[in-house]
């Protein structure tokens, strides 16, 4: 990694992830070995994490939000050898909040997390005030058939060499500092092949709510990145028609896959005025 760190945009990104790794702590919750970040004071903002490695994209509105609010993420946990399934994941949202004793809380997420954000509200309603999602959709028809053989059959026979250049034309456009940005952090998932067909893709290949979306009664907002390859403007637009109670969808341009790092400031004013508008409901 000594060649990347002479990147200016890789170097404030490390040193945006000791606002994150400097609070970690320990916690053992009934044998799910995480780290927890809770600082602040207020209503509770549970950010659902995408994946471990990727917590420091969240820094610059994490840092916000915590002069006025309690905020908590957690180290997500990841495998190499057994599906990681959305169910999964809710329940491990589940254990942490249990865990630090918060009944209902807004939650904000992106990408996988959101998937499991999603799959969380429908099985724990009562613990959700809001969700904010970003890029995320409620079925993945293009992430099925040859990129699902990609990230199954062949990404866990290939060298990380190969299978990262490959995942990175999904998530940003090479040579720019986006893309610098997501090879770093990806590139720390070793190796790379076998966390796809796990632990990062999979999420995607067995998720379907398109039946249960009516059923989603809490207030929610949509974000996305209008030239996403992965989650396209149509997708988030679908979500917006069937949610019961969406106040919106706010786009944004650039800034890669993880583009909420980039356009922190846009996406914080999106939120608050969405906090400030069922605040008013409530």
């Amino acid at each position: 990694m000594g060649e990347d760190l002479s990147n200016p945009a890789i170097r404030k990104f490390v040193e945006d992830s000791r606002f994150i790794y400097e609070a970690w702590k320990e916690a053992d919750i009934n044998g799910f070995q995480t780290n927890i970040l809770d600082c602040g004071a207020g209503q509770i903002l549970f950010q659902t994490p995408i994946a471990k490695y990727l917590e420091p994209f969240w820094t610059p509105i994490l840092r916000h939000f915590e002069k006025t609010r309690r905020i908590i993420t957690y180290e997500r946990r990841e495998s190499t050898s057994q599906y990681m399934h959305a169910w999964d994941r809710a329940k491990d949202m589940l254990a942490v909040m249990d865990h630090l004793e918060i009944t209902r809380c807004d939650i904000v997420s992106h990408s996988s997390g959101a998937v499991a954000s999603l799959h969380f509200a429908l099985m724990y309603p009562e613990r959700v005030r809001s969700i904010v999602l970003m890029n995320v959709a409620a079925f993945y028809p293009k992430l099925r058939g040859p990129i699902a053989v990609l990230s199954d059959k062949l990404a866990p026979l290939l060298p990380d060499a190969i299978v990262l250049p490959l995942f990175l034309t999904f998530l940003a456009k090479r040579g720019t500092e986006d893309y610098a940005l997501h090879r770093y952090a990806f590139g720390k998932f070793k190796p790379l092949g076998l966390h796809l067909k796990y632990s990062l893709n999979h999420i995607t290949q067995e998720h379907d709510l398109r039946e249960s979306l009516c059923a989603i009664r809490c207030p929610v907002l949509l974000i996305n990145r209008t030239d996403d390859a992965v989650v396209p403007m149509e997708d988030m637009v679908y979500l917006h028609d069937r949610l019961p109670r969406c106040f919106g969808l706010h786009t944004v341009a650039g800034g890669g896959h993880m583009f909420h790092y980039r356009h922190a400031g846009d996406i914080i004013g999106f939120m608050e005025g969405f906090y400030r508008r069922i605040s008013k409901e409530n």
